[in-house]
């Protein structure tokens, strides 16, 4: 059966908006997507049912029926523009199943997994799986990265007022670009508490506390090489934790990438709500930036769990049903975008 790829496709006068997706498993009988009694004659193969062309006449957009074809997902992907990939829906509607389809295609490039769940689907890859307290970055390394990292772990975008926010990125970096480790950090803090107003105070008492759950006393040494690897954060103490070291590895990886010391890199990101409702997390500069450098996946529950500036900087969005919902809600023109994909499952 011959596939089409990008190219077959997509033309100035073209977008694809919704293809239906048949994933292949182990049991060819039992399709893990129910499309259209139509389309059974293409398991194991992703198939285009319809697209939307634009309607000159009205200015608009139109659902426009044709015969379903086998289209390959990998030539799809790599010859876009713009190859991030956002995956959304709730648990058990197959987010896991499809990730691991579309990382498959891409196993000749470096694959770096941020899990967060232990035993997750992405630790089943065939990818080494690396308890991620072996490879920390040294917190202390970058200073405006140890103020953002702890920004995007304890404050989320709800937050946007206050004394203490508008404090506490200055006296992050004030006492950890004094600072080497952790005791000298908290000695740092007791320091400056002698002679602090009293909102001051109560900012650096908030600081202590939270560092308390950052500390990692058995961190490893292990370094990333140009292999592929899945960092497993669920052995770290508090989600806060996990949040903070996870940001500051994503730092560090993209940084490497933006010094071309890694090339064409595929980063994925299960769990990424825990980062992207943050306004401080480097993703949002990553989504923008990274196209000639490599890809950036991230699969969520909602799109609403992205925030808007960086939900637009994602080429194709593969959306499950209940996410059709946070489409309607957000007020998403899904004609408009470039390959939002609303997959049926059974």
């Amino acid at each position: 059966m011959k596939e089409f790829g990008f190219s077959d496709f997509v033309n100035a006068k073209k977008i694809l908006s919704k293809p239906i997706i048949e994933l292949p498993i182990r049991n060819q009988e039992r399709l893990f997507y129910n499309p259209f009694s139509r389309l059974k004659r293409f398991a194991g193969h992703s198939a285009l049912a319809y697209a939307i062309v634009p309607d000159m006449e009205k200015g608009k957009f139109k659902r426009e029926e044709c015969s379903a074809r086998a289209i390959d997902l990998r030539d799809y992907i790599e010859h876009k523009g713009n190859r991030n990939v956002s995956i959304t829906g709730v648990s058990g509607q197959g987010k896991s199943y499809l990730t691991i389809h579309l990382l498959s295609k891409f196993n000749e490039k470096q694959r770096i997994i941020f899990s967060f769940k232990p035993d997750d689907h992405e630790v089943h890859l065939g990818i080494p799986v690396i308890d991620a307290k072996q490879c920390l970055p040294n917190p202390f390394r970058d200073i405006n990265a140890f103020s953002e990292a702890y920004m995007t772990a304890f404050f989320s975008e709800k937050t946007s007022t206050g004394i203490q926010l508008q404090q506490t990125p200055a006296f992050l970096q004030e006492i950890a670009s004094q600072s080497n480790d952790w005791k000298t950090f908290m000695k740092t803090i007791s320091e400056k508490r002698k002679s602090a107003s009293k909102n001051q105070i109560e900012t650096l008492n908030a600081i202590e506390q939270n560092v308390k759950s950052l500390i990692i006393e058995d961190m490893g040494s292990v370094e990333i090489g140009s292999e592929s690897i899945v960092f497993d954060f669920s052995t770290l103490p508090t989600k806060q934790a996990q949040n903070f070291y996870a940001e500051l590895m994503l730092r560090q990886i993209y940084r490497e990438m933006e010094e071309r010391k890694r090339k064409d890199v595929l980063i994925c990101i299960d769990e990424a709500h825990r980062l992207t409702k943050s306004y401080h997390t480097i993703l949002d500069v990553m989504s923008r930036e990274i196209r000639d450098r490599g890809m950036l996946w991230i699969i969520t529950q909602n799109l609403i769990d992205i925030l808007p500036e960086m939900r637009a900087n994602f080429g194709t969005k593969f959306t499950f049903r209940l996410g059709d919902a946070d489409l309607q809600m957000l007020s998403y023109n899904q004609l408009a975008r470039f390959a939002v994909s609303i997959l049926q499952p059974r």
